[in-house]
């Protein structure tokens, strides 16, 4: 549909946000990230995944184990673009930061513009069992002491992409959440 020129600022500015997550660290970008890039960690399966994905390149290894509720999908990857979204605002706010993040489940749907109809906030549950239940197996690591100048590391070591969910106050339903905290992983961190 076409915007009036007015609205083509507006929407400029709201597409920079998506891009605060490259202020988290001045060593890392996302757009650098190739090992996300070049392996898929999210499956792109609207429905339940479980598929267990093996990928290597040369002596790199990287398989995605999902959970019994499916692997994440690439609609589960906006909730850790928010999370990295509120982190820089905080940092940008001169506020402490950590891995335990909480927010307003219509506020993620807002900025992910996505319906705030009852239905999506019971998705985001979903969402979080899978992020919770997927495991990133690898042997690539260039923060674990013992690896090669190539990042490659001897041993195997399994991430997950959160440690903890909890669903703070529910929908009337008792099925969806308003509001969540998360507690990102170690590896997602």
């Amino acid at each position: 549909r076409l915007q009036p020129e007015a609205d083509e600022a507006d929407l400029d500015t709201e597409q920079l946000e998506l891009f605060l997550g490259e202020q988290l660290s001045p060593t890392w970008k996302p757009r650098e990230d190739l090992h996300s890039l070049e392996f898929p960690l999210f499956s792109l399966q609207k429905g339940k995944d479980t598929r267990v994905r093996d990928y290597q390149n040369g002596q790199q290894i990287i398989r995605i184990i999902p959970s019994g509720v499916g692997a994440a999908n690439i609609f589960d990857k906006d909730l850790l673009v928010y999370a990295a979204t509120l982190i820089c605002r905080a940092v940008d706010a001169d506020q402490p930061v950590s891995r335990r993040i909480r927010f307003k489940v219509r506020d993620f749907l807002n900025y992910t513009n996505r319906s705030t109809g009852g239905a999506s906030y019971q998705r985001l549950v979903d969402s979080c069992r899978r992020l919770r239940g997927t495991t990133v197996e690898t042997n690539f690591d260039t923060v674990r002491p013992g690896a090669n100048e190539d990042g490659i590391h001897p041993t195997l070591a399994g991430y997950g992409l959160i440690d903890e969910y909890k669903v703070i106050s529910y929908t009337a339903n008792k099925k969806g959440a308003l509001e969540v905290e998360l507690i990102l992983s170690k590896w997602t961190f």
